[in-house]
């Protein structure tokens, strides 16, 4: 079994059986984002130099959102910053905290399947004393900290390391816009102590049993093993033979039809999921004989930044750079309440 980190606790919790399963470390355009501006985030919080080459550096779609993080005086109203990226090891077992450093870009070390590898963003101090941690979030939102295996154990982590009973735990969600919004809960070391306790029976339960340990939810959207697991191998034969039933579009009723958009759209995320994933394979050979490898394309873009200033600079006026634009009306098909 290979060592849990805080990110992967919730998944061999609900799921022990995916331990035992071959695992793919993927990436992917969104993540690679998230590490870009969470490394540009640390820098600000550090008052670290760089930012400006990492800004000219970035791809024309971040580089607007790290120009507007850039021009603020701070990231969010963080008061004295204690730790920036720190990481830690516990043991479930005993319960004992390891601080490894900063910035260590989550290399745990050789460490026991007991032995549960913890990161977070920010370790700050308030105005008023209060001490704070952070995950900064820059996708889909997540449970509660509360609620949330990952939150618990980085606060869990905090407190034992600074001795503390409670802690001010917090998830901070940056938008698109540049926007920092945080959800925060104090976490008592009551909260946590059982979520170390709900850990260490996952790991018993799946050191000591195989794969057979299964079950789908949440914790599957970004599940290493998602490629090779029986749950999903056998819903995706399943849902083939459904797709297969569902017979002519014209017959359906309503009902059938709503049925089947709900069978397609698993299908559709379930097939994208997989592509993803495969992505990070080095070989994929074909049944006809032919490969699939990435392809170097290069493409030209129209920057309409900087032809806004151009056009400014000339002497336009916005009502020209706004006579520019045309509007185009298409049809998305989305669920929505009736």
């Amino acid at each position: 079994m290979k060592p849990l980190s805080a990110s992967g606790a919730e998944r061999v919790v609900k799921c022990p059986g995916s331990a035992h399963l071959p695992q793919i470390a993927s990436t992917g355009e969104w993540a690679e984002r998230g590490t870009t501006i969470h490394e540009f985030c640390r820098r600000i919080v550090k008052g670290l130099d760089g930012r400006e080459e990492m800004i000219k550096k970035a791809p024309k779609k971040d580089r607007e959102l790290l120009e507007i993080i850039n021009s603020r005086d701070t990231i969010i109203e963080y008061g004295e910053c204690i730790m920036c990226e720190p990481a830690f090891i516990i043991d479930v077992r005993t319960g004992d905290v390891r601080f490894l450093g900063e910035n260590i870009y989550r290399n745990y070390g050789d460490r026991s399947p007991y032995e549960v590898g913890v990161s977070l963003d920010v370790v700050w101090k308030s105005v008023g004393g209060e001490l704070c941690i952070d995950d900064w979030k820059t996708g889909m939102a997540v449970a509660l900290p509360e609620d949330n295996y990952q939150i618990k154990l980085q606060a869990y982590a905090v407190m034992k390391h600074f001795g503390l009973d409670e802690i001010n735990a917090g998830v901070t969600y940056i938008d698109s816009a540049g926007d920092f919004n945080r959800v925060a809960q104090t976490l008592t070391a009551l909260d946590v102590d059982f979520t170390l306790e709900e850990v260490k029976t996952a790991i018993d339960v799946a050191l000591s049993s195989s794969a057979d340990q299964l079950h789908e939810g949440s914790w599957c959207k970004y599940c290493p093993a998602a490629n090779s697991c029986p749950a999903k191998i056998n819903f995706a034969f399943a849902l083939i033979g459904k797709l297969t039933e569902i017979g002519s579009v014209s017959t359906m009723s309503a009902t059938e039809a709503g049925q089947a958009w709900e069978l397609a759209k698993r299908a559709e995320k379930l097939a994208e999921d997989i592509i993803e994933k495969l992505k990070a394979l080095d070989d994929i050979q074909l049944p006809n004989g032919k490969a699939v490898r990435p392809i170097l394309a290069t493409t030209k873009a129209f920057d309409q930044s900087k032809a806004r200033g151009l056009i400014l600079q000339l002497g336009g006026t916005t009502e020209d750079l706004d006579s520019l634009y045309s509007k185009n009306t298409h049809e998305k098909y989305m669920a929505v309440k009736k």
